[in-house]
């Protein structure tokens, strides 16, 4: 019995929700090693959100460091798959001939990063741009509906 096992649908093949929900409990186990009590410095929260479970660490003194960890799996050449629902929009017809729920959302974020890294070379001034931009972005309530691949294409076409 191969460790994914669970993972997979009738077919044979992993199933992107089946492997996200496996990567969830996953990190909920991380959480719960790390022990409660007043001693503690830190305290861990975790949350799941699109493809990514979000672990927060509260620092004692209220500091909070928020990390997204997103499951992927690589193909060789072909790239990064990320476990994301598909999602289908009420003004395209359905033409689909499989299931959208075992799509998986291939992933350029390597690439872009590797591309920004380019861009900058030892300086990093757009990508310390993009932290800041996103975290203007989260705190905004009018602009929360852009994602991070919004702000990513903006900085690397206007780059």
């Amino acid at each position: 019995r191969h460790r994914f096992s669970r993972c997979l649908d009738l077919n044979g093949n992993i199933s992107p929700r089946k492997m996200a929900d496996w990567f969830e409990g996953l990190v909920q186990k991380g959480e719960n090693m790390i022990p409660i009590d007043d001693s503690a410095t830190v305290s861990l929260g975790t949350s799941r959100h699109g493809p990514a479970m979000q672990v927060d660490i509260k620092e004692r003194n209220g500091i909070v460091i928020s990390v997204d960890l997103v499951l992927c799996i690589q193909l060789g050449s072909q790239g990064y798959f990320v476990a994301k629902p598909f999602k289908e929009y009420a003004d395209e017809p359905r033409r689909l001939a499989y299931d959208p729920a075992m799509l998986w959302r291939q992933s350029f974020s390597v690439s872009e990063t590797r591309t920004i890294s380019g861009i900058d070379g030892a300086n990093e001034c757009r990508r310390d741009c993009l932290r800041i931009l996103k975290s203007i972005f989260r705190k905004e309530a009018t602009l929360a509906k852009f994602t991070s691949y919004h702000l990513k294409t903006v900085l690397m076409h206007e780059c």
